[in-house]
């Protein structure tokens, strides 16, 4: 598949899944690859990001997820995140070979122009919060976004993958706290 073959099924696919009203944004690095994407439905293999994080957000709903890979499930799972105003977007939007530090990071986004471009539309303001789903994405936007009057999280969220599971089922709820978020078990 090509690049601009698989950038555009990855926009279609998060697309599908904006809510009307974004009321918490999640900043990933990039898509893991062509195939593995948070909002694929089909994705049968390391689909790190999207367990580690529904896992938090909707508990029941994600029981048994895990074992069965679901295409059912998962898109119900996206509908959930959806209509609870929850949308993921990638600081860089095509795959990584691999992972960049911050100031690569910022070298290669576009990241702050689509938050802009996302505010000037109102599909979010000023007040929406902004979660970081990697360290280094963190370092990379924190300060700078926070700056320029968004409202970005200050809590640091490790990826679910790498064996940083753990810190991140600890973090992540951290961060969604902050956001305004306070107990998740809303599903």
């Amino acid at each position: 598949m090509s690049s601009a073959t698989g950038a555009a099924r990855r926009r279609t696919a998060r697309n599908k899944y904006k809510p009307d009203l974004i009321r918490c944004l999640l900043i990933a690095e990039a898509p893991p690859s062509e195939d593995g994407y948070f909002y694929f439905d089909d994705v049968g293999f390391a689909d790190n990001l999207f367990t580690g994080t529904m896992g938090i957000l909707f508990p029941t709903a994600f029981e048994g997820y895990v074992g069965q890979r679901s295409t059912q499930q998962k898109r119900s799972l996206l509908r959930s995140f959806q209509e609870k105003g929850f949308w993921l977007l990638d600081a860089v939007d095509s795959p990584l070979e691999h992972t960049a530090n911050a100031t690569r990071i910022r070298v290669i986004s576009d990241l702050e122009s689509r938050l802009v471009r996302l505010r000037r539309s109102g599909e979010i303001d000023y007040s929406t919060p902004l979660i970081f789903m990697k360290a280094n994405i963190y370092r990379a936007f924190y300060e700078r976004l926070k700056e320029v009057g968004f409202n970005a999280i200050g809590q640091r969220v490790y990826f679910p993958g790498n064996g940083r599971q753990g810190e991140f089922r600890t973090m992540f709820p951290k961060a969604l706290e902050l956001a305004g978020y306070r107990k998740l078990r809303h599903d």
